[in-house]
């Protein structure tokens, strides 16, 4: 068997199922007493089918019960299969409220309600989920009051449609995506969930639980539906290394008090991971004078997009053979090309010499006539069928790219450690792995200010993590990162570079310079941003 094509079919189509302890300890938590009604609503291989399964014969439930009581959904015909086929030899169980169906279409038609919701819906992106599934997943959410945008993944729909479904004072246990936490995709996600329930509870695991997959995932334990008393906090993060500790925690757990206030609608609940003195302090932040947005001073954009790096992206050797010098414009294509906080041309010829693909084809200027040697380039990529690619074949002329424009700065999209700053000073541009910076007119940044606390710490509430301990900024968060105010400090030269070498040391040193010498910061302040950024670095790093 090819396991990595597996793998991809599995990623392709959401296909990654929860471990059956892990699905058991939710369970056991979810119902509570006997004759409950339970809803499945994308159970894939089972293993909560057969957790609910012992959990109501443990609870006193004889089959006849169990088969009243239990609905679920699966949209994969072959998993349904094996499921039913598992309940009838195993448990010797007929369940006829197990449905081959598109849980968008069941939802239409279901007309009941339940006491509980379990499961871990699919994770599928939406542009790969099929019609009419995806209109109907926002049309039903919108019927619920919750506008999803086309960047929604499909896990939010079904969360939002399993609570909808529930009864009066009803309860879910799910896995979803750490996504839950930090994308502004599932804002009005997070918004429904504070709004519908008494008590929530979210368990994160720096351990990965899914088999060959670097997907963080966390649990959540939510109940008293519609019993929410207005005022009163209701949700906790509790962290747990490994999936062991995870179960035992989900086994044991009671609901604790956590006083806690995020503003849902617009702060992400990677807050939670900070204690309340340090909630505030962010917050309080934000419309200190000493403290300005990035985007203020910059806008940041995606890099270039070409719809084949392998072929618009070339090197040396490409260019003598085709004649296309006159074409280039230098282009960095990873993050490991740029190898200080500031990328000269110097660096770039040593790429280009070492016959790395830094050259960025640009054939825009061409009009009419097309030179020989650049037709046998097109010629070439046509072979290729480069033309037939979506970015290309939507193009007037797909030989084309569009959006040259050189920037001032460069930000890594993906981050280990903090953001960089990285001053352009090879007239180069980049591609979508690195963001292009534009400096505002009239509006002056030292490029020092980047590197403190401030910034490292905002970008890390701000940013999305994922599995691997990567850091991930899109262009809009980029532009939200905290930043010393320069207008308070353009009677101060700043004689000293910026150097990649002594990374960790230089933000230690130049939070204390800029930000307690300069702007006034007490000691505890800059003690707060350094734990803060500290904090949730090492839960980034340290996940499994």
């Amino acid at each position: 068997m090819n396991t990595a094509k597996v793998i991809s079919e599995k990623k392709f189509r959401g296909g990654y199922y929860t471990p059956s302890d892990v699905a058991s300890a939710i369970t056991d938590w979810a119902i509570n007493s006997p004759n409950q009604t339970i809803l499945e609503p994308s159970f894939g291989d089972g293993e909560f089918i057969k957790a609910i399964i012992s959990r109501k014969k443990a609870l006193g439930e004889n089959k006849k019960e169990i088969n009243k009581s239990l609905y679920g959904v699966e949209i994969d015909i072959i998993e349904f299969e094996k499921v039913l086929n598992f309940c009838k030899d195993v448990f010797k169980t007929k369940l006829e409220h197990l449905y081959s169906q598109d849980f968008f279409e069941w939802y239409k038609n279901c007309g009941r309600e339940f006491d509980v919701a379990l499961g871990n819906p699919p994770f599928i992106r939406f542009q790969n989920f099929p019609e009419p599934s995806r209109t109907n997943a926002l049309l039903f959410s919108e019927s619920k009051g919750i506008k999803l945008n086309r960047l929604t993944n499909i896990w939010v729909p079904f969360i939002i449609l399993s609570v909808a479904l529930l009864k009066e004072n009803g309860r879910i246990g799910m896995v979803v995506p750490a996504e839950l936490l930090q994308v502004s995709y599932a804002g009005p996600l997070r918004k429904y969930l504070i709004d519908s329930f008494q008590n929530i509870a979210i368990f994160t695991c720096n351990e990965l639980i899914f088999e060959n997959a670097e997907q963080e995932v966390l649990v959540v334990l939510a109940s008293g539906k519609n019993q929410r008393i207005s005022g009163g906090e209701n949700i906790e993060v509790l962290e747990t290394n490994s999936k062991a500790e995870l179960i035992t925690r989900i086994r044991n757990y009671k609901q604790e008090r956590k006083h806690k206030y995020v503003n849902h609608s617009t702060e992400k609940w990677t807050k939670y991971f900070l204690n309340n003195a340090e909630i505030e302090f962010m917050r309080g932040l934000k419309t200190d004078h000493r403290v300005c947005r990035f985007g203020d001073f910059f806008e940041v954009d995606v890099g270039i997009v070409t719809g084949k790096n392998e072929y618009f992206l070339i090197n040396k050797t490409t260019a003598e053979r085709f004649k296309l010098q006159n074409y280039i414009k230098p282009i960095v294509g990873r993050s490991y090309q740029i190898k200080n906080e500031t990328f000269y041309s110097n660096d770039w010829k040593q790429l280009w010499n070492e016959n790395k693909p830094v050259g960025l084809l640009d054939f825009n200027k061409l009009n009419g006539h097309i030179p020989r040697n650049v037709k046998e380039y097109i010629e070439y990529g046509e072979l290729l069928n480069i033309h037939k690619g979506y970015k290309c074949s939507i193009r007037k002329q797909w030989y084309k790219v569009p959006s040259i424009w050189v920037p001032d700065a460069f930000m890594f999209r993906q981050i280990h450690d903090f953001p960089h700053f990285v001053i352009n000073n090879a007239e180069a541009v980049s591609t979508d792995t690195i963001h292009r910076v534009r400096k505002k007119k009239d509006k002056q940044f030292p490029q020092v200010l980047f590197y403190t606390y401030i910034t490292a710490a905002s970008a890390e509430i701000e940013g999305r993590s994922y599995g691997g301990g990567v850091l991930e900024l899109e262009p809009s968060e980029a532009e939200n990162l905290l930043i010393p105010n320069p207008n308070l400090l353009l009677d101060t030269s700043f004689d000293y570079d910026v150097s990649r070498k002594e990374n960790g040391k230089f933000l230690l040193k130049n939070s204390q310079f800029v930000l307690k010498e300069l702007l006034r910061f007490k000691k505890w302040e800059v003690d707060m941003l350094e734990n803060i950024y500290t904090k949730l670095f090492l839960r980034r790093k340290n996940r499994n």
